[in-house]
């Protein structure tokens, strides 16, 4: 999908399973490649499917007439092939074997963006049966979203022909193109992938409970920052299967030296279908729970209500659990796979610093526009961006956060608490001006994210032609759930110069 939304550093960190990916290291987020070698496929032959009249005729039509592709983490013929209009489909087809994972992933976004960049084919992949009459998984972005490249993992439970089809996202999504794509070029890579190895987790039962919870393999990388700032980071790769509807699988994993984050991303279930993503999996996950040595839930998150990921502010030196189980009306089918991926992190945003002003003598502090902290800007390519992790604590709290808006300027936001996994409940978010007179709000919901923004499905618009001066972001919550220890939310604020929206 086209939006561009964020408002955490650390929620676009790229972690494709396979190398050869392109080394999209997330760079507009601040990100490290998570990348890690699960590829088996030693074949290093290249595809035969090139695109014969250099990238002006169509390619294919149907899985009917599909060119061949490998699973051999190699694109696919050669770097001419191109969607021809922005309603063409070209298919491949590929031999799998029962029981084998896979990755299939397109490689088109710069490694380099600042932010999203226009006019390149903003690719869905779609897998079918062989002969294209059964949709088994959809995928639209990549997981994590570093940029509108898609990827996704699926577990073959039948030996046989598969077919995978390449579109642009309006065409999918049955939208009128709202942007001019001037480049239709695309990379396609499939892998197959070793969930047995050092490097990723695999599901090994009785992992019922926290005592007989599966260790997860942490893999250690570094990355430099944009201020070249050097940074450690650690990545686990979860691979399981759902036994029937009362299995549970606990994972832990100690949160290493100097890391004070850790976030959770999972995958939608399903096969999708017309702007509807779905990786494929029969299994629908439920409540998810991050827990402490003790089995305290430090953060809890209801994947059936839409969320894909928890980022959740934890300690160094903590030992974490991880709890996996179905949804309540969860009935098992045929492929109830999971593909998880966890990383922590040396960063976080910028974190509310309420505890120093306590200690030099605020007595409300940020509790009002004279108190307010600033935030700190960092310029993208269309204005600047600040994220900032906040804590209500007691309930009744309330913070405010001041930022500079020039004259012009459109203002998105996109914020998130209890769809985060904190234990907040009613966390309210509103912008005020200058005079700090409230001039938008929301309220987080169970099953929607806060995003205010142009996109389709943002929950609400964004605030238009500011006038220049000090803006404040206020935020509160009504309560909090007696069974989860975490306060957090975080929010990032986006301004869009007027030139630039």
């Amino acid at each position: 999908m086209t939006t561009w939304r964020g408002f955490a550093l650390l929620l676009a960190l790229t972690a494709v399973l396979a190398v050869g990916c392109g080394d999209d290291d997330g760079a507009s987020d601040g990100g490290p490649d998570g990348s890690t070698d699960t590829d088996t496929d030693t074949d290093t032959d290249t595809d035969t499917d090139t695109d014969a009249d250099g990238g002006t005729g169509d390619i294919s039509t149907s899985c009917a007439n599909a060119e061949e592709m490998l699973l051999d983490n190699l694109p696919v013929g050669s770097d001419d092939l191109a969607l021809q209009a922005p309603d063409d489909q070209d298919f491949y087809t590929f031999e799998a074997t029962a029981d084998m994972w896979i990755e299939l992933y397109t490689d088109i976004y710069p490694d380099d963006q600042t932010s999203e960049p226009t006019g390149f084919l903003d690719p869905v992949l779609q897998l079918f049966n062989g002969d294209g009459s059964v949709l088994l998984a959809s995928a639209d972005d990549e997981v994590p979203r570093a940029s509108m490249d898609s990827n996704f993992i699926y577990h073959v439970v039948t030996a046989g022909t598969y077919c995978v089809m390449i579109q642009g996202w309006e065409n999918w999504a049955g939208q009128t193109a709202t942007e001019d794509t001037t480049d239709w070029n695309y990379s396609l890579y499939g892998a197959t992938l070793d969930v047995t190895m050092s490097t990723a987790t695999d599901d090994e039962e009785p992992n019922g409970t926290l005592g007989e919870a599966n260790d997860i393999a942490l893999n250690e990388g570094t990355y430099t920052d944009a201020e070249l700032v050097d940074h450690t980071y650690y990545n686990g790769f979860l691979f399981g299967m759902a036994g029937d509807a009362a299995d549970v699988d606990y994972y832990t994993f100690d949160q290493q030296t100097g890391q004070i984050s850790t976030t959770i991303y999972f995958r939608p279930s399903g096969p999708g279908g017309p702007g509807v993503q779905g990786h494929g999996s029969t299994l629908d996950l439920g409540v998810v729970d991050l827990l402490n040595g003790a089995g305290d839930v430090i953060a809890r998150l209801d994947i059936a209500l839409g969320s894909e990921g928890m980022s959740v502010p934890v300690d160094a030196g903590e030992v974490v659990g991880f709890m996996v189980q179905g949804a309540d009306d969860w009935t098992p089918g045929d492929n109830d796979f999971y593909a998880i991926l966890l990383i922590t992190n040396d960063v976080d945003n910028e974190a509310e610093g309420e505890e120093a002003l306590e200690d030099g003598g605020v007595t409300d502090p940020n509790g009002t526009t004279a108190t307010a902290e600033p935030t700190t800007p960092q310029a993208t390519t269309v204005g600047n961006s600040s994220f900032v992790l906040g804590f209500i604590d007691p309930i009744g709290d309330v913070d405010y956060f001041a930022f500079v808006v020039l004259a012009g300027e459109t203002l998105n936001l996109a914020c998130g608490a209890s769809r985060s996994g904190s234990g907040l409940e009613g966390a309210r978010f509103a912008i005020h001006s200058p005079a700090d007179a409230e001039l938008q709000y929301e309220v987080e919901g169970d099953d929607a994210d806060i995003v205010w923004s142009e996109y389709a499905g943002a929950s609400m618009a964004p605030l238009t032609e500011l006038a220049a001066g000090t803006y404040y972001l206020r935020v509160s919550a009504t309560g909090q759930d007696p069974d989860v220890l975490s306060t957090f939310y975080r929010c990032g604020l986006h301004r869009i110069t007027p030139t630039d929206k």
